[in-house]
């Protein structure tokens, strides 16, 4: 396990989709580094997925990838 890094994320967006919606887990042709969170919804149901969007702030190599 890797110990001392840390990570910082805005969400962007939420987004609740069928469970055959696989397009939220595609790449996509972006200029940010994104994260994508999916969860079943209702809780504890598997009919739909809420889906959590987000970019990275700030991290160990963030000067890297914003330039």
């Amino acid at each position: 396990m890797i110990t001392g890094d840390r990570f910082v994320y805005r969400v962007t967006g939420l987004q609740v989709v069928t469970a055959a919606d696989s397009w939220v887990i595609s790449t996509r042709d972006s200029s940010v580094a994104e994260l994508t969170l999916t969860t079943c919804h209702p809780k504890f149901s598997a009919r739909q997925r809420l889906i959590v969007f987000a970019e990275l702030v700030d991290g160990p190599n963030a000067e890297a990838i914003f330039g």
